[in-house]
């Protein structure tokens, strides 16, 4: 079932209930944790029908699946950049930028990584290795490495970078932000220049 139609295409109303679904279940995150959320509750957060969610989803593991895979469809489109950096590191300084303009435009999200610990870094990180499947395909037909590098060095270094992406991030969100953002964006680029340097 999970969400949707055959086609791939939604009417509006469909949209819209699936709109107000995804807004309350970003609500009800902020309160409680979504395995100890009901059906009933999102129903009636959304203010829509326990009849109408059975019309789309069959259960709430149903719907959390639908709800993650358009959250990540969602956020990849936003991070997508028509003429990426050719360059790894350069490439995931620029995700992180992405990733933190992503938080600030959904302060659920954001509220749950700092609130959350290990459930919040979770999601981040399910963003972040969703992403990098994303980098290795665009790195790979951008050419975006030496011809001497082989074809495992850009999933390697996706990797390493990513580690570090989140963990620098799970640092600043534990640490209540000792820094600013465009101050964290710095160290991370100066750490990748000089990594370039060596």
């Amino acid at each position: 079932m999970t969400g949707g139609t055959k086609t791939g295409k939604l009417d509006r109303r469909i949209q819209r209930t699936y709109e107000q679904l995804t807004d309350a279940m970003g609500r009800l995150l902020l309160r409680k944790e979504w395995n100890q959320i009901t059906v009933q509750e999102l129903c009636d957060e959304a203010v829509i029908r326990r009849t109408t969610f059975y019309q789309h989803f069959r259960d709430m593991h149903d719907f959390m699946l639908w709800r993650r895979k358009d959250r990540l469809k969602e956020f990849s489109a936003f991070i997508a950049d028509d003429d990426p950096p050719k360059e790894p590191g350069d490439y995931f300084v620029l995700l992180s930028s992405r990733v933190l303009d992503y938080m600030n435009l959904h302060p659920q999200y954001e509220k749950v990584v700092m609130e959350t610990g290990d459930r919040g870094i979770k999601m981040l990180e399910a963003f972040l290795r969703h992403c990098a499947d994303e980098v290795v395909l665009r790195l790979n037909e951008r050419g975006g490495m030496n011809q001497e590098d082989s074809a495992r060095a850009i999933p390697v270094l996706t990797e390493f970078y990513v580690g570090g992406m989140l963990a620098a991030l799970r640092w600043w969100y534990a640490n209540g932000k000792p820094c600013s953002e465009e101050e964290l964006i710095d160290y991370l680029r100066r750490i990748v220049e000089r990594n370039r340097e060596q």
